[in-house]
């Protein structure tokens, strides 16, 4: 079901990014059932389709799903989705694939491109398809983890939520988004000297993604700014630290570029403005529609950093596997991979020629890695409420039973938690 929702319709694919998970590389290869507890299921091209037939997951071009939805439903379908996008950010490729994601329903291109021409040409003059480029400059990756890129994205800023990212530079995978406190985001982290420190976390969360990753990357590129100097140091040191037979003055362990060489995470930042930035903007300043907000009222200003703080982090998240798992187009003079989504040039690295760059960590330098976030303070240097008030706030929050917190809905839930708090 993973898998159909990324738009994985082939089940050649299916198979060789389940072999890649598990680290097989047999053609045929033994999944434990968590339904059958004891039975194993021998993997392969037909079982897995029929698997996807008896759970009704049906590929756009299959002949059930053209006799299953009529073109009203099609159409229904992709209108429910625009409504989703007020901006009119999101072009044909991203419908597709939220429509994929959020519903588990494949449609072709040429439906969702006559239904959204129809119901919504004013949105493709707006985005002006093909009408704008970006000079970039050529890369050619060694593998995965050779380099990761991050930058700071200050277009939330104006709600008080600015964001940082890092995306692997050879196969432009988003490895992860995250909310920071500024000075702006009032509660948590109103001093310059704080703001810098809740910036240290972030980079250990980023930087050295522990529970997934374990290890840090031959290199880490930014652009120059006030943070990333610090960011600097942090990088060498932690190189030199476990890392001491890598040589700095080979391979250096920190590089800083200009804002248009640091291809790998400016060219994502766009698709995130008109997929979800915009649109996140837009609802926040609707406000709650019932409730006049009061920014001057602690309840409000907390309740309302710490929900919207959620909500945000939920939907970078679900952004973040819609992009990795949409397909990118082919490109025969790029170098390194292209043709298949990001995730299956992660995982399929080799079969693009790359190799894996990672410098691992083992468990003593991680325990390291822990204590200092611990020493530093830990993660509630970047919460956007206190912890007591969070605690409350999360337990009203999960007797509501909300089943889909998003930013259409976050200021209605708003409202529902007002008074559950306001109640000593």
């Amino acid at each position: 079901m993973r898998y159909h929702k990324d738009g994985v319709a082939s089940p050649s694919q299916m198979v060789s990014l389940l072999q890649a998970e598990l680290g097989k590389s047999l053609r045929y290869f033994i999944l434990f059932c968590f339904v059958t507890a004891i039975n194993c299921l021998f993997i392969s091209e037909s079982s897995i389709k029929r698997r996807r037939l008896d759970l009704g997951l049906h590929s756009a071009r299959s002949g059930v799903q053209k006799r299953l939805l009529s073109y009203q439903d099609k159409t229904q379908i992709v209108l429910n989705q625009l409504k989703k996008d007020p901006s009119k950010g999101q072009g044909l490729s991203n419908i597709k694939n939220h429509i994929a994601h959020d519903q588990g329903i494949h449609l072709s291109r040429d439906d969702i491109s006559h239904i959204m021409h129809t119901h919504d040409p004013e949105g493709f003059r707006t985005r002006e398809p093909g009408a704008k480029k970006i000079p970039r400059t050529a890369r050619n990756p060694v593998g995965i983890h050779e380099r990761w890129a991050g930058d700071g994205h200050d277009k939330l800023y104006k709600i008080g939520f600015p964001i940082w990212a890092v995306v692997d530079d050879a196969s432009a995978k988003w490895l992860n988004i995250i909310e920071w406190v500024t000075s702006l985001s009032i509660y948590s982290c109103v001093s310059f000297l704080n703001t810098r420190v809740s910036f240290y976390i972030i980079v250990l969360t980023l930087v050295l993604r522990t529970e997934d990753i374990l290890g840090i990357p031959l290199q880490f590129s930014t652009d120059c700014g006030s943070e990333t100097t610090q960011l600097y140091g942090l990088v060498n040191a932690l190189r030199e630290i476990f890392f001491s037979d890598c040589d700095i003055a080979v391979v250096r362990a920190y590089e800083y570029l200009r804002s248009i060489h640091n291809v790998a995470i400016e060219q994502s930042w766009l698709r995130l403005r008109v997929d979800f930035g915009d649109n996140a903007v837009i609802e926040y300043q609707k406000g709650p529609p019932f409730v006049n907000f009061d920014a001057e009222d602690p309840l409000h200003l907390q309740l309302s950093q710490w929900l919207w703080s959620k909500t945000l982090q939920l939907e970078l998240n679900n952004f973040m596997a819609i992009s990795n798992a949409k397909k990118m187009r082919k490109d025969s003079t790029k170098p390194g991979p292209s043709g298949a989504s990001r995730n299956q040039n992660f995982a399929l690295h080799a079969e693009f020629g790359l190799t894996n760059e990672l410098l691992r960590l083992n468990d003593g330098q991680l325990a390291i890695v822990s204590e200092l976030k611990d020493a530093i303070g830990g993660e509630a240097l970047i919460a956007f409420a206190t912890p007591e008030f969070s605690a409350r706030a999360e337990e009203a929050y999960s007797s509501l039973g909300v089943k889909d917190l998003s930013i259409q809905n976050a200021w209605h839930v708003f409202e529902t938690l007002l008074p559950l708090l306001a109640v000593e």
